[in-house]
């Protein structure tokens, strides 16, 4: 009974350490998507307005905007504000130095994340053109170019792992289940020629396993959310980045995957089990 109880501790810690490294990698990559929607929306679409341009002008130009989806928001920067933003840079009055104020009304034009790539912002560059109002339009196509490569490498490079990562769990977790219903082989043999049926000789073990990936995986969530409470507190600028939608799939993820591998994997181990004759079951 005592060994029992060791196996069947064996089994959930190794169920919950190789779910917590397959959840490590998964939530670096929710951290690189979060963090590139967040560079993306804040990637900016500068119109420079034609010297004069007042309010009207302005409501104009946002009548023209709000109606793209791919908008998320318009700021409006007037003359005056720029020239008072230049100036805090700058730490001095430029102004009194030239005598007058250079600048034009700009607005800033943010997209959302979804929609931040070159054909989507060409389309809309292309439509803003054709506005008499703006003067310029200045865009980020070096950082978004740089961006979107960026992100299709680590894209592939971190599905490639979580590939790699799901075949050792399935692996890992699988030899441990193996090894844990071994010791039973003989009761499983015993139960079988007094004439059990598979379908309950199968029944306590698949319960067993259940509970154990239940378990496994309520504990890997556990040790992953610890980990990133701890890097929370410890590097800076992390906190920004939470995304407490994608963790608590990630966290259900985690905990079905430790109960549907630990179910798959002892089926057919017991499965094999039942087929085998006493003479196998002592060379195994």
């Amino acid at each position: 009974m005592k060994s029992i109880k060791i196996s069947k501790f064996s089994v959930i810690i190794s169920i919950a350490l190789v779910l917590l490294l397959a959840g490590v990698f998964a939530t670096l990559m929710i951290y690189t998507n979060t963090l590139s929607k967040n560079i993306k929306e804040n990637l900016a679409i500068t119109l420079v307005l034609k010297e004069g341009s007042g309010y009207a002008q302005m409501i104009s130009i946002e009548e023209q905007i709000k109606n793209e989806k791919i908008v998320k928001k318009v700021n409006f920067i007037s003359a005056q504000k720029a020239a008072e933003q230049l100036k805090q840079e700058l730490g001095e009055d430029f102004i009194s130095v030239i005598g007058y104020n250079p600048l034009l009304p700009m607005a800033e034009v943010f997209i959302y994340s979804d929609y931040a790539n070159a054909d989507n912002i060409g389309q809309l560059v292309n439509k803003l053109k054709t506005n008499p109002l703006i003067k310029e339009i200045k865009v980020q196509d070096n950082l978004l170019e740089g961006l979107e490569k960026m992100n299709s490498k680590i894209s592939v490079a971190f599905i490639t792992l979580i590939v790699l990562l799901l075949i050792i769990v399935f692996s890992l977790i699988h030899q441990s289940i193996r090894l844990s219903i071994y010791s039973q082989r003989f009761t499983i043999k015993t139960l079988q020629l007094v004439g059990s049926t598979s379908k309950y000789i199968r029944k306590p073990f698949l319960i067993n396993s259940s509970i154990n990936g239940l378990l496994g995986g309520i504990a890997s969530v556990v040790l992953l959310l610890l980990l990133i409470f701890i890097a929370r507190e410890n590097i800076p600028g992390i906190k920004s980045l939470d995304n407490f939608f994608n963790w608590s799939l990630l966290s259900i993820a985690m905990i079905v995957s430790g109960m549907f591998v630990s179910l798959i994997s002892t089926l057919f181990v017991v499965r094999k089990f039942l087929k085998y004759d006493l003479d196998q079951l002592y060379s195994n």
